[in-house]
């Protein structure tokens, strides 16, 4: 079993129970005490849990990222804008990942076939099925309120798969990365950057000032960031430290 299925099957059993012992953890996953210690480190470290004495428990989020019908109508000027400068580097023939982010979605708007998509966004299918573009919804669970699919099964179907190129979201940008509002969100973008050749984050400048849950990414996973203005130097100079081409900041 990957660490990342480890963390989703951790991240359920919170969720469920609230706390968690490291012998929880060892039993329900039958895994060792080093394997259990390292899933809990990352689970802290990406701010999924918090240490309590003798394992973990869900931390308290006081920022509420809002959903995604919400955020849908924030903003779409900018976002337009970010999805025209996106365009021009997806090219005929690629296969091509584009995740739950509604800047990726006016993206997946300005597409056309031959393309060969992968998704996890049921928008994306969407809008990607009606400009007769060839596309695959990655399988698992729906997550309704922010309308994506993630879990196990999901995490099984993009490890055969690699991309040419990935688009991905940020709800917020900090200066050691891109964070999330979702852990199984968060899981998914992970594996995908692995798993790409080639990867673009899309976000607007405000991201900088927003605190996000859950660490997604670490900038040496991206290549590109798409953006409507510019990055403050904090987040600016490890970003150009990491190798990141900023467009449009």
């Amino acid at each position: 079993m990957y660490q990342e299925e480890r963390i989703y099957k951790i991240l359920q059993l919170l969720k469920e129970q609230k706390t968690l012992s490291n012998q929880d953890i060892m039993e329900s996953l039958q895994v060792s005490r080093d394997t259990a210690r390292r899933d809990i480190i990352r689970l802290v470290e990406e701010g999924g849990a918090i240490r309590t004495h003798g394992g973990i428990a869900l931390p308290v989020i006081a920022d509420e990222i809002q959903e995604y019908r919400v955020r849908f109508g924030m903003n779409p000027e900018e976002k337009a804008a970010i999805a025209d400068a996106a365009l021009p580097f997806v090219k005929e023939e690629q296969l091509c990942f584009f995740d739950v982010s509604t800047t990726v979605f006016h993206l997946c708007r300005l597409l056309s076939a031959p393309l060969l998509c992968y998704t996890n966004s049921l928008d994306n299918l969407t809008v990607l099925m009606e400009r007769g573009i060839d596309v695959h919804l990655i399988g698992g669970k729906v997550n309704v309120k922010n309308r994506f699919v993630y879990g196990g099964e999901a995490l099984a179907m993009l490890e055969k798969l690699h991309f040419d190129i990935a688009f991905l979201g940020a709800a917020a940008i900090h200066e050691d990365g891109f964070y999330v509002a979702d852990q199984e969100d968060a899981i998914i973008k992970n594996i995908v950057a692995k798993r790409s050749e080639k990867v673009f984050v899309l976000a607007g400048q405000e991201k900088n000032r927003k605190r996000g849950r859950y660490q997604t990414l670490s900038f040496s996973d991206v290549n590109y960031l798409i953006t409507s203005g510019e990055m403050p130097p904090q987040v600016r100079e490890p970003m150009q430290k990491a190798g990141i081409q900023i467009i449009g900041g």
